[in-house]
């Protein structure tokens, strides 16, 4: 049976809470063996306590909890440094344990930006962290959902620094192989490749902004066959969710993050494209404002690691 590496996420949000409720909502018995990297404070926390015992039963035990990082206690709905500092740490050994070989995918519960800047992290997210763990020279963030797929040119950047990125030679280029290499994930061996425009109406003739006339349209006419574009991104995304396209190449965050997560939110993916290895995560947060509430909905993360078993090549 092969074995998923799962993060708890940080400590003090709730991703261990749906991380335990997902699992146990999976049908049993279980197609893969669940390694958990966390800490120890966190597995016999009170709160957990009913949860990890009813998993451990259901599971008869054929579960592994790693603690891999000595926290001194946890403040739940807070960003502290050292809270940060042990989700940073159980990325770190779980994706030593993917690349060892003892893992074939890992899945990550929700981080603290505000919580790893904290702890002087220098990556304050899951994408360019796992890119300096794994040493490779570019990734890209996608996300899968029953409604449309889509993959991010530029990630958790600011908008006025956008321009200039996806001016870069290559760079967009680079982010069309991940939208292919993301579709052949899913089975997709000929998608359509649908490209938002940057500006408002996509610069309508570069009355506003050439972003489009200089940079992305000579892209797209090089692109091949597959690829059309640039679209106004007011209107894109009907027609994705109508089935005209099978992929957008969105231009910045919540270009895509902002209809993505109106129409999906409870079932949407985080792939990360470009890892020598499958890593997916829920599309929320923290929710530091319902932390032990028992209000978290595990769907999210549950789709996260559907996602991870639909893919027959790792398991």
């Amino acid at each position: 049976m092969k074995k998923i590496a799962f993060t708890c996420g940080d400590p003090g949000g709730i991703g261990f809470e749906v991380l335990l409720k997902a699992l146990l909502l999976l049908p049993k018995p279980l197609s893969f063996y669940p390694i958990i990297f966390g800490s120890k404070a966190l597995f016999e926390h009170a709160y957990y306590r009913d949860l990890v015992d009813e998993l451990k039963s259901e599971l008869h035990y054929c579960i592994e909890f790693k603690s891999v990082f000595n926290l001194n206690s946890i403040v739940f709905s807070q960003a502290r440094a050292q809270q940060g500092e042990a989700s940073a740490s159980y990325i770190k050994s779980a994706v030593e344990s993917v690349l060892a070989g003892d893992c074939s995918a890992l899945v990550t519960a929700p981080i603290s930006k505000e919580a790893l800047s904290l702890a002087k992290m220098p990556y304050l997210d899951h994408t360019t962290y796992l890119k300096y763990l794994c040493e490779v020279d570019e990734v890209s963030m996608a996300f899968y959902s029953s409604y449309f797929s889509v993959v991010l040119a530029t990630v958790h950047v600011p908008i006025q620094c956008v321009s200039a990125l996806i001016s870069q030679e290559n760079f967009l280029h680079q982010r069309l192989e991940h939208c292919f290499e993301f579709m052949t994930l899913m089975g997709e061996h000929a998608p359509k490749i649908a490209v938002a425009g940057l500006n408002p109406h996509a610069g309508e003739n570069a009355l506003y902004g050439f972003e489009e006339r200089d940079v992305i349209e000579p892209f797209v006419k090089a692109a091949g066959s597959k690829v059309f574009g640039p679209f106004a991104p007011d209107t894109l995304f009907r027609r994705l969710v109508n089935k005209e396209f099978d992929c957008v190449l969105a231009m910045y965050h919540d270009q895509a993050l902002i209809p993505l997560k109106l129409m999906a939110f409870d079932e949407a993916v985080n792939v990360t494209i470009g890892l020598p290895f499958l890593r997916t995560s829920p599309d929320h947060g923290t929710a530091y404002d319902i932390v032990g509430t028992n209000r978290a909905n595990p769907a999210s993360m549950k789709a996260a690691i559907d996602f991870v078993c639909r893919v027959k090549t790792l398991l």
